[in-house]
């Protein structure tokens, strides 16, 4: 039986969570599913998440979601979108910050899941932010686009001096989670390693309501 999450403790710092619009996909249902049916189609939004320490107003961004002017992704990307998942983003998480009072340039860190093309949106405006990936995924831009031309991650896409790529090796396990990393110290955001994908994606828990403090689960 697996292990339950910690329980709160009597003052316990938590995350105050809203989630940004960042697009949406059309996903054949028989690219996932062997006997689905060839014509389903399910549209399925691309969120982002935005963190806000409750003791310290710290910012994080978890996933950015799909870019607005996709058509600028390296065109393996663009290929990639325009045969198999048709995509459309009417509004990306950088819209829905600004529309909630906030400019990237104010988010602390950014924290991918990964890097498909559906979840690193733009990083451009996140000017002051850092950056955090897998430490698997640094293999997928040496070189990268544009040195690599059949590659779909761009070189530039994490900012060079802001990014920390995570060895995952050292972190202890969080009940039913073999691996995770208590962010602040404190409880409130763990980041943990969620197993069975390719390269390196990353799961987040946090502490989400002062009153209830549960653990709520931000996994993309």
């Amino acid at each position: 039986m697996a292990e339950s999450l910690p329980p709160p403790s009597s003052d316990q710092a938590y995350c105050d969570v809203s989630a940004l619009e960042a697009g949406y996909l059309d996903l054949r249902s028989s690219v996932f599913i062997d006997d689905a049916d060839p014509n389903e189609v399910i549209t399925s939004p691309s969120l982002g998440f935005l963190l806000r320490h409750s003791n310290t107003g710290h910012k994080f961004v978890f996933d950015l979601g799909i870019r607005k002017d996709w058509e600028n992704y390296p065109p393996a990307a663009v290929q990639w979108i325009r045969q198999v998942f048709p995509s459309r983003v009417p509004q990306d998480a950088i819209e829905s910050l600004q529309n909630g009072g906030l400019s990237p340039s104010e988010v602390d860190v950014v924290c991918l899941s990964h890097v498909h093309f559906d979840h690193v949106g733009d990083t451009r405006p996140f000017t002051n932010s850092t950056f955090l990936v897998g430490a698997q995924s640094k293999t997928l831009f040496s070189p990268g686009y544009p040195a690599d031309p059949d590659s779909g991650f761009a070189t530039d896409l994490l900012p060079e001096g802001r990014t920390q790529f995570l060895e995952m090796n050292d972190w202890k396990p969080l009940g039913p989670f073999p691996r995770a990393l208590d962010y602040y110290g404190d409880g409130s955001l763990y980041i943990t390693d969620a197993v069975g994908r390719p390269f390196t994606w990353t799961h987040q828990c946090c502490s989400t309501n002062v009153e209830r403090r549960g653990m709520d689960s931000l996994r993309r």
